[in-house]
């Protein structure tokens, strides 16, 4: 369905219910609307994921996203897809966000000069996680990455992301802290899956 025949029936709802609901009931109906679509573009701060991507497939998921914006087929806004077998953490983290989204912080693995002391060097949003079909990604094949081709049909799920970007100024892992604990992680701790964590952004207005 293309933006303009959404628009047209929503119209054609809105114009429905104002002929069966009186003034008030649909003044109420649309501020609920509005409130849940505010809602579902906020990013929850309760927590946020830290995840390792390979490099090579985040520097090829630029491409990727420059590829759907200039596809004007496409409708939706532009992500990527990664596999991963960690169901059970992104199902807590679907657990915990709710109706939100989750910033998610990058640690770019298999680097030609990684750092002593690993950062994370990229940030996204996620979005959800789908079922793998046959361990291979069911959705459109502009949201994987060209150098993921020759991963093994071997996923579990994959993990949906948008908005990825390549952070300003790096954040340390040591500086970051497992959701529920009280200590941060060591300065060389290496995440070798996805792991949720306490918002930086939450803990740097409460320090």
């Amino acid at each position: 369905m293309s933006k303009f025949e959404k628009i047209r029936l929503s119209k054609m709802v809105e114009n429905l219910l104002s002929s069966v609901l009186n003034v008030p009931e649909l003044v109420k109906l649309n501020s609920w609307h509005q409130r849940k679509q505010s809602v579902e573009k906020t990013n929850t701060k309760n927590f946020a994921i830290l995840a390792p991507v390979p490099e090579h497939h985040l520097i090829s998921g630029l491409d990727a996203i420059t590829h759907q914006l200039d596809d004007d087929s496409l409708d939706t806004h532009p992500m990527l897809a990664f596999g991963s077998n960690a169901f059970e953490a992104f199902g807590q983290a679907d657990s915990l966000r709710k109706e939100r989204m989750a910033d998610v912080y990058i640690y770019a693995s298999h680097t030609d000069d990684p750092p002593l002391n690993p950062q994370a060097t990229w940030k996204a949003t996620y979005i959800k996680q789908v079922h793998s079909r046959r361990g291979r990604y069911p959705g459109k094949a502009s949201h994987r990455p060209e150098t993921t081709t020759t991963d093994k049909p071997t996923w579990a799920i994959f993990w949906l992301i948008k908005d990825l970007e390549k952070l300003k100024k790096p954040l340390p892992i040591g500086d970051l802290k497992a959701l529920g604990k009280k200590s941060n992680y060591s300065p060389r701790f290496l995440p070798e899956g996805p792991v949720l964590i306490e918002h930086p952004m939450v803990r740097r207005r409460l320090t």
